[in-house]
């Protein structure tokens, strides 16, 4: 669908016999998302902007006919004023290259270079400010013995909350003018749509891992002071998830940060804390291939003599253990850490949220605008999102340095 004129009148006429149906309209636009999704069409291979506007918009072939610039330089003086009731109608165009744009925007999204959005858990937030997040404390082992005729024990539980930071809210506008469409600009439309796209998600790329690499301070328990995400102690319920002279050369760093959690205590009972989950270990870009050979291939021990034979053994990491470790790794783990050697072990979205206020979203305007009558903007394009990551159980990570 949109990857030719003839899909593109189809797709208009469809438009048309949906618009006499109730509820027709919100339904075309269902079904024409829901091809999106399913990458039937973008912008690099549809027909066009131009072949868009001709096809979806009234008038339009003869429209950009008035528009273009080389028959008026044999004569045309003048683009012919259009009557109210001849007016040009765009929302159809502007709706539809809305939902085209949209898919290119959650494709620049989704990159490997991106690793973020797999590090957090994305919770609907409360308030855009500064926001308490409650909880309530675990029980602990107080099941008793209870004999036959007698009381259950009563237990109780106690207050527990993270403050969460104020939300953020990024974004960017695009507009199209008649001259992008007049001309067929098609791929400097997403070149811009790219670049602009891009930099949302940098931004939102450095918030997340900032947060859970520990770059920014922003774990507070209880209302106490706010405290680093890693450190060798903690208030509000003493624990150390922060390992120093931890190179990563094999599987025995792993397993050294990963005894940390046998010192770490739930802060209310007193009882061991649940990791729980698959396993993440985020490196920087120097660590990528060591991470990979930690986790598979064979183990040598022992030196090749007459007494002690040299014994291979299968990686413990590559062998099917009640947990899952994967790699994450992008060039921007450096970036934000400044360091080639630091690495990060544990549960990350246990441990960290995205408390979102809104999605990705995408909203638009037709040229029947402020802009659109001063700037000659046929549709407008806003890309936004808002929302904050936050430290919620700094228990379940630790950070390894060298």
């Amino acid at each position: 669908m949109l990857n030719s004129p003839a899909d593109l009148r189809d797709t208009y006429s469809m438009y048309e016999s949906r618009c006499n149906e109730p509820g027709g309209e919100d339904r075309f636009y269902e079904e024409t998302w829901a091809m999106l999704r399913a990458g039937e069409t973008s912008l690099r291979k549809s027909a066009g902007l131009r072949a868009l506007f001709e096809s979806l918009v009234p008038d339009g072939y003869e429209y950009l006919r008035d528009l273009d610039f080389s028959r008026r330089r044999y004569g045309r003086t003048g683009i012919p004023l259009r009557e109210a009731a001849d007016a040009v109608d765009t929302s159809v165009f502007s709706n539809i290259i809305g939902q085209v744009t949209f898919s290119s925007v959650l494709d620049a999204l989704d990159q490997p270079d991106f690793i973020g959005q797999s590090l957090v858990t994305t919770t609907p937030a409360e308030t855009q400010q500064v926001e308490i997040i409650p909880g309530i404390s675990k029980i602990g082992d107080v099941a008793e013995d209870v004999g036959e005729g007698e009381e259950y024990p009563i237990v109780g539980v106690s207050e527990e909350y993270i403050t969460a930071p104020r939300k953020v809210k990024d974004g960017f506008i695009l507009p199209v003018t008649e001259e992008a469409i007049a001309e067929d600009k098609t791929g400097v439309l997403e070149q811009r749509l790219s670049g602009a796209t891009e930099s949302l998600g940098i931004t939102w790329e450095r918030e997340l891992l900032d947060t859970c690499l520990g770059q920014t301070t922003s774990y507070s328990r209880n209302g106490g002071d706010t405290q680093a995400t890693y450190a060798a102690s903690h208030t509000e319920g003493d624990f150390e998830n922060l390992k120093t002279g931890n190179s990563l050369v094999d599987y025995t760093q792993i397993e050294d940060a990963a005894l940390l959690w046998d010192e770490m205590t739930d802060p209310n009972t007193g009882d061991p804390v649940t990791i729980g989950g698959a396993i993440q270990i985020v490196v920087p870009t120097a660590l990528e291939f060591t991470a990979h050979r930690a986790l598979s291939g064979t183990i040598e021990q022992g030196a090749i003599d007459a007494n002690t034979p040299r014994t291979i053994t299968a990686n413990p990491l590559d062998l099917q253990t009640r947990r899952n470790y994967t790699v994450l790794t992008s060039q921007w783990v450096k970036d934000r850490t400044g360091s080639p050697s630091t690495w990060f072990l544990g549960n990350f979205p246990a441990a960290f949220q995205y408390r979102e206020i809104f999605p990705v979203q995408l909203n638009r305007a037709d040229r029947n605008s402020e802009k659109g009558f001063s700037r000659d903007i046929v549709t407008q394009i806003k890309v936004r999102r808002k929302g904050a990551p936050a430290v919620i159980e700094p228990r379940k990570v630790i950070k390894s340095t060298s």
